[in-house]
Order: structure tokens, then sequence, then C-alpha cells
């Protein structure tokens, strides 16, 4: 998600085709030099530990 993230917009990506060809294109480019590579795409859960914790955190600051 950070290598998406990290993508500019362009005039040409009207559709998400054109944003599906761009990131397999930056892809490639810091891939390479290696002969191997895996992209590993991570989804937000309100339900995970990372979640309560971030909560936990948070009112931590509150009262501090």
């Amino acid at each position: 998600m950070a290598v998406l993230q990290s993508m500019k917009k362009t005039s040409s990506m009207t559709k998400i085709s054109h944003l599906k060809l761009a990131f397999v294109k930056k892809i490639k480019t810091l891939m390479k030099g290696y002969t191997q590579g895996r992209v590993i795409f991570d989804r937000y859960l309100d339900v995970s530990l990372k979640d309560k914790t971030r909560a936990k955190r948070a009112a931590s600051s509150v009262t501090m």
C-alpha cells in the first residue's frame, strides 16, 4: 500500500486499468536486479489488535 499511496495520479489515468498498469510498472522498476519479489496487500480491520492498541494509546495520551 505504501507504493500505491506514493504514486501520483497522471492525466492519463482515467480508469482503474490505467492505475493497474502504472502500479505494475512501478513494482517492476523497484524489483529490477532481483530474481524474485512479493507484493503483499494488507487490509485494515476495525476489530484488529492493532486497532485496539491505537485506541489504548490515544486514550492514554489524552489523559496525560
